[in-house]
């Protein structure tokens, strides 16, 4: 006939005889067991082998009940879940000197905070700001935020261009193109700058203004395979100032921006009646150590890209942290 295969798990019928052999082969162990130490322990009266004369020592013999018990005691113990010891407390350690934590307003971060000589423990407190860096007093330039908003920044903008070369203002980016940026308000925002010439004086002492500024700057950070600033516009109202510009945003945007280089398109323009690249303008960059990158075109327009790679300090600031 067809063998039956045992089948896992086991019927709770065939379970509860299983334990009941075990609780008798445990009871017979246990009273054999105690019958030998029985007869071990049992000595004679009137011997001499260090015991008092006539004492005999008999270990009391356990009825079948209490064998019974300890076994149903075993069994369960053998067949409950492992106990796991609870933890135990550790008193705090008193500290050596009591530390208070006040770093400047920023973003959010555990920090371990010591306070009245009690245990070290983590707490929400606010994360230290990086140190914002300096603009550099060998710059010819400084840079003033523009104090404007988005509904007159283009009146502003029309005003100062129309005291700079053509041929500059034509080959930076258009007011349409800068007016398409101004839609990010995310960390791609474009950042206007007023520049002020030094001069061996105070460049704060003079509130810039479309008419009182001698230079504006339009920079952004761009990421893409790579992160980058891009230079979308930047002007002068003397032609010889361009360089010296130059070297004043390009301070700024890598001591400010966490870039590997920057980015500005020079487009070609008909400033002159005829369209081409204003090369007296594109020498400018390349003294300032842009370079070739490439070619694009954007409605109809030609434009070229000069990028400029971090070098290292002195020679450019070092990289700030995200």
């Amino acid at each position: 006939g067809e063998q039956r295969r045992a089948v896992l798990p086991l019927q709770n019928s065939l379970l509860r005889r299983i334990r009941s052999a075990e609780l008798c082969i445990l009871q017979e162990s246990v009273q054999t067991r105690m019958q030998q130490q029985d007869g071990m322990l049992s000595v004679s009266p009137g011997t001499d082998d260090g015991f008092m004369p006539g004492v005999v020592l008999t270990p009391p013999v356990p009825s079948v009940s209490a064998a019974a018990a300890a076994a149903a005691s075993y069994n369960q113990q053998r067949h409950s879940p492992p106990r796991v010891p609870a933890p135990v407390a550790l008193s705090p350690q008193p500290a050596a000197t009591a530390v208070s934590s006040t770093p400047p307003s920023g973003a959010q971060s555990l920090q371990p905070v010591v306070e009245d000589g009690a245990s070290a423990a983590l707490r929400v407190a606010p994360k230290p700001s990086p140190p914002q860096p300096m603009q550099r007093e060998t710059c010819a330039f400084a840079l003033f935020p523009v104090a404007a908003t988005r509904s007159d920044i283009g009146e502003i903008f029309e005003r100062f261009t129309a005291r700079v070369d053509a041929k500059i203002a034509k080959s930076m980016e258009t007011w349409a193109s800068l007016q398409e940026a101004l839609e990010d308000e995310g960390i791609g925002a474009p950042e206007w700058f007023w520049l002020m010439r030094r001069d061996g004086q105070d460049p704060a002492a003079t509130l810039p203004s479309p008419e009182s500024a001698d230079g504006l700057a339009v920079f952004r950070l761009k990421r893409m395979s790579t992160t980058f600033g891009q230079l979308l516009h930047i002007s002068v109202v003397d032609s010889a100032w361009v360089e010296d510009a130059l070297e004043a945003v390009k301070a700024r945007m890598f001591a400010w921006l966490p870039i590997k280089s920057i980015r500005a398109t020079i487009w070609y323009n008909n400033a002159t009646g005829e369209m081409q690249l204003n090369k007296d303008f594109e020498a400018c960059f390349k003294k300032a150590r842009f370079r070739w990158f490439q070619l694009c075109n954007s409605k109809g327009v030609r434009g070229q890209v000069m990028n400029c790679n971090r070098a290292e300090p002195p020679d450019d600031p070092v990289t700030p942290p995200e």
